[in-house]
């Protein structure tokens, strides 16, 4: 898909331009940004300017992705043992440790997730660059 002179100018005032000249054109830094427009600058950077992610193929970046999602699997069944064990206790019996053991899983499940959105617009951003050929 490539991107419309309407969407670009949208973009553009949606974003803080700023040109970082260093020839790559416009590049929004990424201070300056939050959220998802964070990501997906550091995402449109990587794409024009590192070397590996450059030379990235649709393939490879789809075992990139494949992993990650094993590794979310991985997680979800530990969170979900985790669960099972609070279930099992109780409200008159909570545990300290599980609930630290909660709170740290949750934090790992959102880590993992966040590694499966960044390989995903990765992917996208590869496609791209097909897409401009």
């Amino acid at each position: 898909m490539r991107m419309t002179p309407e969407l670009e100018l949208i973009m553009q005032r949606r974003l803080k331009r700023l040109d970082g000249g260093d020839g790559l054109g416009f590049i929004v830094r990424h201070s300056e940004l939050k959220g998802k427009d964070r990501l997906c600058n550091v995402v449109d950077c990587l794409g024009k300017a590192c070397p590996w992610t450059l030379g990235i193929s649709s393939k490879q970046m789809i075992n990139w992705l494949r992993s990650e999602l094993d590794e979310l699997e991985k997680e979800l069944n530990l969170f979900d043992k985790i669960m099972i064990k609070k279930e099992t206790l109780g409200k008159e019996e909570e545990d300290n440790d599980n609930e630290n053991a909660i709170i740290l899983e949750k934090s790992s499940l959102i880590s993992e997730m966040g590694d499966i959105l960044f390989d995903a617009l990765m992917l996208e951003m590869i496609v791209r660059r097909y897409d401009a050929c």
